[in-house]
């Protein structure tokens, strides 16, 4: 047994005590695959999300649309979509996911964490199988061996722009993401099926939880693909809402250091979250047969590509709290976890006649896609060095 599945095995009873004796995750290797046999309700999704029928036949629904044009085409999206007013607070909020369900197979919060930070305009999703979590890896990618690297390789960070529509069409609102980056992203790969899902609010409306309904229709029972339901964090600890509702903030890189990769940054309430792209252009992996990230770093693993495997890991998605002085609690480059954002002070806001105009932080300018925090609000935020705010 190699080092990699003796820690599974470790890992996953682990995991299974501490749940109670529940059936323990699937190994650390299988867990992509195992997520996209979920969303895919086993495999149904490319036969029953009809183009023409379900989304528009030209692709524009696609999460990798505006992504494949460049990223000024999709800054200009954003920009544009954000000055029409097109948000919707429907989920707004910071989330985990107790559960995802589809094709007789089901994900929860003992096998996956899930940090789901959505404003109203934009969106940082960061997951991790918990074999990643309990796993000691090397600072750096140089530290790290290939097993190392190619364990990385499970865990999915995906960042961009959600339209919601409840405009009285559909038996529920539905909500279309398009990708400003995401960790399965490979040009000779496109995702062939858009990143959308129905709302459903939960009774009590207080903004505590919502369910999220695949798109598409199974033709055997008329039900949904797959089902992801939505909770707020902190509610698992008894905290208020208002640590994870708001108020928001949503930036994008635009100047300065490494403004050619692609990043999004939001607050939300006391949760904060960083999305960085890789370096572009890819490498072509042309002895591919398929996509996704996990599948291409098994095959760099394979040749004994370190330089490639790097390259498609170099993806940050990094989650934390404002009140731990913003300190990042979970980062898919792991080394980070533990580490300052930044410090108080090192983030600052350009205000124009009170209004926030960019923050400069990270060597870089960040232009401002939302915020609904007033000037010395935002002031206090970002000197903050821990302080409930």
């Amino acid at each position: 047994m190699d080092a990699l599945r003796e820690f599974e095995r470790y890992a996953y009873a682990a995991a299974r005590d501490a749940n109670g004796g529940a059936g323990a995750p699937p190994s650390l290797l299988d867990w992509g695959s195992t997520q996209g046999y979920i969303l895919s309700g086993g495999g149904k999704l490319e036969d029953v999300f009809v183009a023409g029928r379900d989304f528009a036949k030209d692709g524009s629904d696609l999460p990798h649309h505006l992504k494949a044009q460049g990223i000024q085409v999709s800054r200009q999206a954003f920009r544009a979509w954000a000055g029409e007013g097109r948000r919707s607070d429907l989920c707004k909020g910071a989330w985990f996911r107790p559960l995802f369900t589809g094709g007789w197979k089901e994900s929860t919060s003992a096998d996956t964490t899930v940090f789901n930070l959505q404003t109203s305009t934009i969106f940082i999703d960061i997951r991790f199988p918990v074999g990643i979590l309990g796993r000691s890896f090397p600072h750096g990618f140089d530290a790290c061996s290939m097993d190392d690297l190619r364990a990385l390789s499970r865990q999915h960070t995906f960042a961009g722009y959600s339209l919601v529509t409840d405009d009285g069409s559909k038996l529920m609102p539905y909500c279309i993401r398009h990708h400003a980056l995401d960790w399965n992203y490979h040009p000779s790969f496109p995702r062939s099926r858009p990143n959308k899902w129905y709302i459903e609010q939960h009774p009590a409306k207080d903004g505590s939880s919502f369910k999220e309904y695949g798109y598409a229709p199974d033709p055997d029972n008329g039900q949904a693909i797959y089902m992801e339901r939505w909770a707020r964090l902190g509610s698992e600890v008894g905290e208020g809402l208002e640590q994870s509702g708001g108020p928001c903030l949503a930036l994008r890189r635009i100047a300065g250091l490494d403004a050619d990769r692609d990043a999004l940054f939001v607050v939300i309430g006391d949760h904060f979250a960083l999305a960085r792209d890789r370096t572009h252009p890819l490498p072509s992996f042309a002895e591919a047969t398929k996509g996704g990230c996990a599948n291409l770093a098994d095959l760099a693993w394979s040749q004994g590509d370190r330089a490639s495997l790097v390259q498609l890991l170099d993806l940050e998605g990094s989650y934390g709290r404002v009140s731990d002085g913003w300190i990042i609690s979970h980062s898919t480059l792991p080394w980070k976890r533990g580490t300052r954002m930044f410090a108080g002070g090192d983030a600052v806001p350009v205000f124009e006649g009170g209004k926030l105009q960019a923050v400069r932080f990270l060597g870089a300018e960040w232009e401002v896609l939302e915020c609904d925090m007033d000037a010395p609000a935002v002031a206090r935020m970002f000197a903050s060095n821990g302080s409930k705010l």
